[in-house]
């Protein structure tokens, strides 16, 4: 046999004896609390799964409120751009307008006078 260290448990130990339980399977106040912690951890582990998900899901909600919103401002704005578009365009047919009743108006003015001015024999040859 050959030179070699083997270690065989700790000086004092007792196998087979769990601190946990009685001779007759119940808890003692050691396993209790010990059963009691794994328990919190467990629940806070399920919780903390839970508020993930949940954080998971409101921030789907949120982000598609946001889209959602985003897709409404955008329409305001086309709405908005729509009617001042609108409005140029009606105001340049109103301005053309104008003009081209003036240009009538100092047209059949023009006429009017060159009628009184025929009338009056100061121009003869105007048809």
């Amino acid at each position: 046999m050959g030179d070699y260290i083997a270690h065989h448990g700790v000086k004092g130990q007792r196998w087979g004896v769990r601190k946990y339980y009685d001779e007759n399977g119940k808890l003692t106040d050691l396993g209790k609390r010990r059963y009691a912690e794994k328990e919190k951890k467990a629940d806070f582990k399920r919780q903390k799964a839970l508020n993930n998900q949940q954080f998971k899901q409101q921030k789907a909600l949120n982000e598609q409120a946001s889209q959602h919103e985003s897709k409404r401002r955008r329409g305001r704005v086309l709405a908005a751009a729509a009617l001042v578009a609108i409005g140029a365009a009606a105001a340049k047919g109103i301005m053309n307008n104008i003009r081209a009743n003036k240009l009538k108006l100092a047209e059949g003015q023009s006429r009017i006078k060159m009628r009184e001015m025929l009338q009056k024999n100061k121009l003869k040859d105007h048809p």
